[in-house]
């Protein structure tokens, strides 16, 4: 995405540029409600009906949209070329209700990312059929041709999200992989320092680029699922 400099404060966006923006931010709020879902039907599973009472068991984004994270901040990111990155509302979980508190809830952590990956495999198998069998409503000009741009999008966003989701830092999915290494007061003294400032760290990384890596890692995971499609769609 390029934008055009006019004046030292002054910005002028193309149609191109905001369509394209848009499909990024479609694309976030697609894989954020995915990811959610995905996090409800867990720890639902896992005995905790907390999620589905609040009628977060679905695939309506309405239900999971956080406005600033799922919409504003993601468009800003797209329009100006800063880090891309979003959230969605938390889903709620007592993990007093799992049978195995620890081990259930990073399960929970971990269905996230696990969703996200999946749906941007899933993305992928749809670009592969398409390049195999040419279906001519998503052929460029075509009426559906956006969709193919959103597919694309999605598989590069489902990435990000997953591996930013990853790091090991209060409120991302990666904090409660941590438990696996740390004993329950260990864990409760990094949780009580952390957590209240674990979003500006995180915020300070992606802005400073300190969380460059990721794309390149997201990259990466680009390459091995397209090179998968294509053995699986020949």
């Amino acid at each position: 995405m390029t934008v055009r400099p006019v004046h030292k404060e002054r910005y002028i966006l193309s149609i191109n540029d905001i369509a394209q923006a848009l499909t990024y931010v479609l694309a976030m709020m697609f894989a954020l409600t995915f990811r959610e879902m995905a996090r409800a039907w867990t720890t639902h599973m896992l005995g905790d009906d907390s999620a589905m009472r609040m009628g977060r068991l679905t695939l309506n984004p309405a239900a999971h949209l956080d406005v600033v994270g799922t919409l504003v901040l993601p468009m800003v990111c797209a329009l100006f070329g800063l880090p891309f990155i979003g959230w969605a509302k938390p889903i709620p979980f007592d993990e007093r209700n799992f049978k195995h508190p620890v081990r259930d809830s990073i399960i929970t952590a971990v269905s996230g990312p696990v969703a996200n990956l999946s749906l941007g495999f899933v993305c992928m198998l749809g670009l592969a059929l398409q390049a195999k069998f040419h279906i001519e409503a998503l052929e460029t000009g075509a009426f559906l041709a956006p969709l193919l741009k959103l597919i694309g999008a999605m598989i590069y966003v489902n990435g990000i999200l997953a591996f930013l989701n990853l790091i090991p830092l209060p409120p991302l999915d990666g904090a409660q992989l941590l438990r696996l290494f740390l004993s329950h007061d260990q864990w409760e003294r990094f949780e009580a320092v952390m957590a209240p400032y674990g979003i500006f760290i995180f915020l300070f990384l992606a802005f400073s680029g300190g969380l460059a890596w990721i794309s390149k890692v997201t990259m990466i995971y680009v390459q091995v699922i397209e090179r998968i499609a294509a053995l699986i769609i020949h």
